[in-house]
């Protein structure tokens, strides 16, 4: 079964949807999850919901081997090295009316 991380204690909703459907693991701290933690992440698991405060550029994104997809719970994506995700085969959402 596909794997999601969610990256931040995030409205229990966001977990119960995904969970219908695959595995979910999430840190459940409000707060940013460490960068040193995000490689083993983006090594391990097919998808990410992250927030804006885990930056994932060509040096995390690297480390990918599932990873297909990053949904940010945000508007914006400049946490997100749109260009590099995308030559890697990484497709990039983001929630336009979370805010």
């Amino acid at each position: 079964m596909l794997k999601v991380f969610v990256t931040r204690r995030l409205p229990s909703i966001a977990k119960e949807i995904l969970a219908e459907k695959f595995v979910v693991h999430s840190n459940e701290k409000n707060e940013p999850f460490p960068r040193d933690k995000l490689y083993n992440i983006v090594a391990d698991y097919n998808a990410i919901l992250s927030t804006v405060t885990e930056k994932f550029d060509m040096d995390i994104l690297r480390a990918k081997d599932k990873l297909e997809i990053i949904s940010n719970y945000a508007v914006g994506l400049d946490n997100i090295d749109l260009e590099y995700a995308s030559s890697i085969g990484i497709t990039v959402y983001n929630t336009p009316d979370v805010v």
